[in-house]
């Protein structure tokens, strides 16, 4: 019971010394020097805690100081990818004009269905395409031998296959 009672006390201790440091802080008119106030209170332990307000200027210069000294030294070089990091494929593109393909437009010369209900399709232009995800049979029937298509990138990235003629959009890619 006594080990409680002590553990107790030192943490009521703590909590009330922080507290009337921070209750001196207040009462500094000037903004730095109260800043710099409330910046010795979270300083390290091992740093002796300043008593009036000209030592606790002369602890916060002095370690403005050390931090100037200590500061890596960063390599300033920018690269091109830097000014567009964060931004989006559409705010590049607006931002550079980048002229991207927006589409590929053919027509379908073979379909392969296969038991896992996926489509492989071969186009026109010689290329092979598969649809990432099983298609019901009225997905299916709107891309059939002969129709017309578009292929287009997806904005969140991958490629659609839209139908000319219904507008109808399947998630796709390409195998050769």
């Amino acid at each position: 019971m006594i080990r409680y009672l002590f553990i107790a006390a030192l943490f009521i201790s703590n909590f009330s010394y922080a507290n009337s440091i921070a209750s001196e802080c207040s009462k500094i008119s000037s903004d730095k020097e109260r800043l710099s106030c409330y910046d010795e209170i979270f300083k390290e332990v091992d740093q002796v805690i300043p008593n009036s307000a000209e030592e606790k200027i002369a602890v916060a210069k002095t370690a403005e100081k050390k931090t100037e000294i200590n500061e890596p030294k960063v390599n300033k070089k920018i690269s091109k990818n830097d000014d567009n990091f964060g931004l989006s494929y559409q705010q590049i593109k607006k931002a550079q004009k980048i002229e991207d393909s927006e589409a590929i437009r053919s027509r379908i010369i073979r379909v392969t269905k296969q038991v896992s209900r996926k489509i492989t399709f071969r186009l026109e232009n010689g290329q092979v395409w598969k649809s990432e995800s099983a298609l019901g049979a009225n997905k299916a029937a709107q891309f059939k031998k002969g129709t017309d298509v578009e292929l287009v990138k997806s904005r969140m990235g991958g490629y659609s296959m839209v139908n000319a003629k219904t507008n109808s959009r399947i998630k796709i890619k390409r195998v050769k």
